[in-house]
């Protein structure tokens, strides 16, 4: 009996361990195709002159891109990228704090602006560069991915389903809500992109600083993540809840994106 219970526990981490993460594949395809509907026309000819025409797919393959990086036994250390973790009394993000060794979703997305950026780089290089900037600003954008170190943001939280099953808070967040969408990621892009107004394009494109997107994600986090947590069930009172963030927070990590490539291509030569 001893024995079996081991097993059942071993099958049970693996498979909570695999998909917490980052958003859900799709979600990250939702916000590269969001994004790329939102580049400036010069951006468009630097991306074309840099990656040719298939620069749109460089996008939309990111996640795929890192999911096969990560199945490298060598590069566990990338798991460390899709957080930033925050202590209860943190209020502002501090590197050697937040970010130890340059592993945190802000160094990722800042470090990958710099290849882009930098001539001395090779072409495969900046591909590359180009797939890490999609995907860990999508991260830095889901509150989960910012809570506390003490539980893992949320990986260590289980959550109790309809079922009986177990999730963690962080597997919710990351991947159940994408879930229930219950959509094709090119048919919710096109859904979120009209919904989008200039208001919000404005607004959200005045913030351009990742340290401050990993804050507003983090009071995110602590104001619904923890807070729909508290009664240990992912239900529908839950799923009711958190979906307005999780949609806005998509919207809002597409358009940064796109800003930042903006800013970045225009104030090249």
């Amino acid at each position: 009996m001893h024995k079996l219970k081991a097993v059942f526990l071993i099958i049970f981490l693996f498979f909570n361990v695999q998909c917490v993460h980052a958003f859900d594949e799709n979600g990250h395809r939702v916000i590269a195709q969001i994004a790329l509907s939102y580049l400036s026309s010069d951006a468009k000819k630097r991306l074309s002159v840099i990656f040719g025409e298939d620069y749109q797919q460089l996008f939309l393959e990111a996640p795929d891109y890192i999911a096969i990086k990560e199945q490298n036994l060598d590069s566990k250390w990338m798991k460390n990228l899709h957080y930033v973790f925050f202590n209860a009394e943190d209020e502002s993000f501090d590197p050697q704090t937040h970010c130890p060794h340059n592993q945190c979703s802000v160094a990722a997305v800042l470090e990958s602006k710099v290849v882009l950026q930098k001539a001395k780089y090779s072409t495969t290089q900046k591909r590359q560069a180009l797939r890490y900037l999609v995907y860990f600003i999508g991260d830095i954008h889901m509150p989960m991915n910012n809570g506390f170190l003490v539980d893992r943001s949320g990986n260590k939280i289980q959550l109790q389903k309809n079922d009986l099953s177990y999730v963690s808070l962080n597997w919710a967040w990351n991947k159940g809500l994408m879930i229930e969408k219950d959509q094709k990621w090119f048919a919710l892009s096109g859904q979120y992109r009209k919904s989008i107004d200039r208001e919000q394009i404005q607004l959200w494109s005045e913030q351009v600083e990742p340290a401050q997107w990993a804050i507003e994600s983090h009071l995110l986090a602590k104001d619904f993540g923890y807070r729909l947590a508290q009664n240990k069930r992912y239900d529908s009172v839950f799923i009711k809840e958190a979906m307005p963030v999780f949609d806005l927070q998509l919207k809002k990590a597409a358009i940064r994106l796109a800003t930042m490539l903006n800013q970045l291509y225009s104030a090249i030569d």
